[in-house]
């Protein structure tokens, strides 16, 4: 008897065990196990695994809803969506190391020489490592420090990682030599990085995810971004149709938008049965979806070397959310600093690849005076075929 309770102890361990493997997605065997009795532990896992994530989107399609929900289910079903979106996520990547790269190399050349045709014909000048002694060193430092800083502008209670994080920003304020001869140093041969936590945030409509990042790589990350910016804009790398930019405030762009559309060219005749047609179109998963190696590629053609390696394994990182780890080999951390300034110019990339160069081209405007939004050099050009250039 005493036998039997010893066995169905062990075999309950095991169970909790096992169960635990599955949430943290961790592979579950125990050498030297009976065939049956692992079986009958893989399916009480499966069967539980099942009832675990119905109840998740149960109760999530119910806070959805605006039911009234506990505020425990609530929290505990935040972690369970986390973890099943972590699971979910680490299997994506598992399955680009095993299966891809997704990009062939026909199209990852047609890509890059484009790319590169296009930056040739906009006479583009690399973006350089930032100088040791940079004229705008100080500036751009202070906006990066501020931007970090308005995250707390309205925080009370702080935790011990944010503290940290404010004390090493004030660090920054008070010594900025120090700190850019740093950031500097760690652009150059930092190329291994501490994971980053991954939470989200609940709006109940839909969940928001919130990266952490280790403040000092956080800071180094945020002159990065405005170093990029700031090169970036003096250089013309965005054309006229890239938005938003620094060219005019959200609601001037609409006013412009309908003004450019009204201004064109015979836009609003209906003699022969014209009418006016806007294609809209989505890019589905951009972030998700970008390869690290094209990517640094890409980078390489707009900024020195050792930046386009520094983004590129910023996000090669390891990703985590309590017991669960895994490492990001595809796509782009949405969290860090430098990813708005990646995204628009892989956007750039893309239209390119729709609109083609000649196009692109026309509605850009010759590099020494480039086009106003909307606006063309003709009307020739204007109305020709917005695809096919004969």
């Amino acid at each position: 008897y005493q036998r039997r309770v010893h066995g169905s102890r062990t075999i309950l361990q095991h169970l909790s065990e096992a169960w635990r493997c599955w949430k943290a997605n961790i592979p579950w065997k125990v050498p030297g196990m009976p065939q049956p009795i692992e079986n009958m532990i893989v399916r009480y896992v499966k069967h539980k695994a099942d009832w675990w994530t119905n109840v998740a989107h149960y109760n999530r399609e119910r806070i959805r809803r605006g039911a009234t929900v506990d505020k425990v289910v609530c929290k505990k079903n935040l972690g369970r969506l986390t973890r099943l979106y972590l699971k979910a996520e680490h299997e994506r990547q598992h399955n680009y190391l095993k299966d891809g790269p997704y990009i062939t190399a026909e199209e990852a050349v047609a890509i890059y020489t484009t790319t590169v045709h296009w930056l040739e014909s906009r006479k583009f000048s690399p973006i350089p490592f930032p100088p040791l002694s940079y004229k705008h060193d100080t500036k751009l430092l202070i906006l990066a420090l501020e931007r970090l800083k308005e995250a707390y502008s309205v925080k009370s209670r702080l935790n011990q990682a944010q503290r940290e994080e404010l004390g090493l920003i004030e660090q920054a304020y008070d010594n900025p030599h120090e700190a850019l001869s740093r950031i500097k140093r760690h652009l150059l041969t930092q190329r291994t990085f501490k994971e980053i936590g991954i939470q989200f945030m609940d709006l109940f409509s839909a969940l928001v995810p919130v990266y952490e990042v280790e403040p000092l790589e956080k800071i180094t990350d945020a002159y990065l971004d405005q170093y990029l910016w700031y090169e970036a804009d003096k250089r013309h790398l965005f054309p006229n149709w890239v938005k938003p930019s620094d060219s005019e405030p959200p609601p001037l762009l609409v006013y412009k938008w309908c003004q450019g559309i009204n201004n064109l060219t015979d836009v609003w005749s209906t003699g022969s049965g014209e009418c006016v047609v806007m294609v809209e179109t989505k890019l589905d998963k951009v972030y998700e979806k970008m390869d690290l190696t094209l990517l640094n590629r890409l980078l390489r053609l707009i900024v020195d070397h050792n930046i386009a390696d520094y983004i590129t394994a910023k996000n090669n990182v390891v990703l985590n959310y309590k017991d669960m780890n895994h490492t990001n080999s595809y796509g782009l951390i949405r969290g860090s600093q430098m990813a708005g300034f990646v995204y628009q110019f892989y956007g750039l990339v893309l239209d390119l690849l729709i609109l083609g160069l000649t196009r692109a081209s026309e509605i850009a405007g010759p590099p020494a005076a480039p086009n106003d939004f909307l606006t063309f050099r003709d009307v020739n050009i204007e109305i020709k075929h917005p695809m096919y250039s004969a």
